[in-house]
């Protein structure tokens, strides 16, 4: 009997170690299998995740967001003269604090256009309606040497997410 006890010992051990490794490995099967759900049900959602993607960046893409504009403003009749005074809030991924991480961070800039109040009205509309995440912060207008066309300065804010 002595010398089974030591044995009988080993073996309850294993057992009981038998039992928690089991069910540890049921929890990682039960959180992979949520994973797989969740997964399935964002892939259901995907049109809407890159709308929300292209409305919301993840760094201040200017070019295409001028590009963008530029497309705008010529549908609606208008001619972009220049930008000025960008300005933005940009931290680099290799920042050793978490701070301005995982934020809405706003690309401030001006654009000079020229052309009829008909189509600023327009232009403004589109601007506002379109999926991209952009303010129009105010407008000036001055006269252009022709009466019916207007030079207009036009503050923006855009945004991107910072992660």
């Amino acid at each position: 009997m002595f010398l089974t006890l030591p044995e009988y010992e080993k073996f309850v051990g294993s057992t009981q170690q038998l039992r928690m490794d089991k069910s540890e490995l049921t929890e990682r099967e039960q959180y992979l299998s949520d994973m797989l759900a969740l997964s399935q049900r964002l892939r259901q959602h995907q049109v809407a995740l890159d709308k929300i993607s292209s409305a919301l960046p993840s760094y201040p893409d200017f070019p295409s967001l001028m590009i963008f504009l530029n497309e705008k403003a010529s549908e609606s009749g208008l001619i972009i003269l220049r930008s000025e005074n960008v300005s933005t809030v940009y931290l680099a991924g290799s920042n050793s604090t978490d701070e301005g991480v995982n934020e809405i961070k706003p690309v401030k800039f001006e654009l000079s256009l020229t052309g009829r109040y008909l189509s600023l009205k327009n232009f403004v509309r589109t601007v506002e309606s379109s999926s991209r995440l952009i303010r129009i912060s105010s407008i000036t207008a001055t006269k252009d040497q022709d009466i019916d066309r207007h030079i207009y300065r036009v503050t923006f804010e855009s945004f991107f997410y910072q992660n």
